[in-house]
């Protein structure tokens, strides 16, 4: 009988440090694959980026899913289809003039001063893929609801 429950003890042990390192090595993994992710977007988006803004412009990103080829190197690279690409971009993307106001004319790039269209910035689209798919906690959505009632305010006060 002690036999048994040694084993039984040992058994577990072994299961159980099976586990925390199969956890591990999934952890090594998954940031791997990241930054092999975060490298192939970086160069996707490098070639798109015809002004060198470090942003993609909406006729760009339109341009993007148009070809064939770079296309499917994006979905690859994000693992999404192209409808969560288009809802995405839709997400992200900030009209340039919003972004001179918050970032002040003289620190964003020479290239963004007189854009007036929808631009998403590359490292906040990537940023962003991290997060993907995760839950969303508690935090985050009040995060979410203080932004909310913050612009609520701020209209208000235009009107």
């Amino acid at each position: 009988a002690i036999l048994a429950i040694l084993t039984s003890v040992v058994s577990d042990n072994m299961i159980a440090a099976s586990r925390r390192a199969q956890a591990e090595r999934d952890v090594v993994e998954k940031a791997e694959e990241y930054v092999q992710r975060e490298a192939r977007l970086q160069t996707l988006f490098k070639e798109i980026d015809t002004s060198g803004s470090g942003t993609i412009s909406e006729e760009e990103w339109k341009s993007m899913l148009q070809d064939p080829g770079l296309f499917h190197e994006l979905c690859e690279a994000t693992g999404l289809a192209e409808r969560d690409l288009v809802e995405l971009f839709g997400y992200l993307a900030v009209d340039a003039r919003i972004l001179r106001r918050r970032s002040g004319v003289d620190s964003i790039p020479e290239r963004l001063k007189y854009v007036d269209h929808n631009v998403l910035s590359y490292e906040n689209f990537i940023e962003h893929l991290r997060e993907e798919g995760g839950p969303a906690d508690k935090r985050s959505v009040l995060r979410l609801m203080a932004r909310i009632q913050a612009m609520e305010i701020s209209m208000e006060r235009r009107l």
